[in-house]
């Protein structure tokens, strides 16, 4: 499976960096974008999301523009979005999993893509726990 990883600010794409790294191990594709290029070329960023077989967004406050920019274009073309937006109003792995079940991926790529949301879903949660975006946990 190949994903393609939203975040909203620094703390997200940390977060979204670590699910990179656990979700990589197990063999599969996951982008990503560095901070330094998602306002400077929208094609780079428009071709990494339509290779993605799916998108996650990990969004631990409000969506920035690069953000929405990233979740409508997926949108648009198509992809099995997961959004998990803050720990308290995220669906659950229930929730997950049914959304999960109703996307049009692989058996392995769904379980990717659970593994991948629940992973996110369990840092934004510790986030969290310990004083929001604004304190450093690690």
């Amino acid at each position: 499976m190949r994903l393609y990883v939203s975040y909203a600010d620094q703390d997200d794409q940390l977060t979204a960096l670590r699910v990179q790294a656990l979700v990589v191990a197990s063999g599969h594709s996951v982008y990503v974008p560095p901070a330094s290029t998602r306002h400077t070329g929208r094609a780079a960023t428009e071709d990494s999301i339509e290779y993605a077989d799916a998108m996650l967004g990990v969004i631990g406050g409000a969506r920035n523009e690069a953000c929405q920019t990233e979740l409508d274009y997926g949108q648009r073309m198509g992809k099995a979005i997961i959004v998990l937006e803050g720990p308290e109003s995220a669906v659950g792995i229930r929730g997950l999993m049914e959304q999960i079940d109703r996307a049009q991926i692989e058996p392995d790529g769904r379980q990717a893509l659970l593994g991948a949301a629940i992973v996110a879903l369990g840092l934004m949660r510790l986030r969290a726990g310990r004083g929001g975006s604004g304190r450093r946990w690690w």
